[in-house]
């Protein structure tokens, strides 16, 4: 697969939490957790849009087992830690803390033509 320009500056420029087991639980101080994807071991790749192509990844690509691994969670690339960002706010009128993220795993952002694209 092609040479991915990995961006960490999320993660290089906000403090992590410092526990790295995943289990449900107030997290203070930190902006994000390391998060590792749950592994499907018969995970399929249904539909590849055309923004795939735009960030780069050609046909060939898209349809190898070493993008389906990345896009599903299975592997890296070098110098990626997958995370879940911190996320508080508000719910029926009065402020709900910290509520985690359940939105999404980061997998990594990466940059393509000066323009930075998170993948989860």
């Amino acid at each position: 697969m092609h040479n991915i320009h990995i961006d960490n500056s999320f993660t290089d420029a906000l403090p992590q939490d410092p526990i790295t087991e995943n289990y449900t639980r107030q997290v203070t101080g930190a902006a994000y957790s390391l998060a590792q994807p749950v592994e499907f071991k018969k995970s399929q790749v249904i539909h590849v849009s055309k923004l795939a192509r735009e960030l780069g990844f050609t046909d060939e690509e898209v349809q190898s087992l070493a993008f389906k691994n990345v896009v599903t969670g299975r592997e890296f690339p070098d110098g990626v830690a997958p995370y879940a960002m911190a996320y508080a706010g508000h719910q029926f009128g009065n402020w709900a803390g910290q509520l985690g993220d359940g939105r999404a795993i980061n997998l990594f952002v990466m940059v393509h033509n000066a323009h930075r694209w998170s993948l989860c």
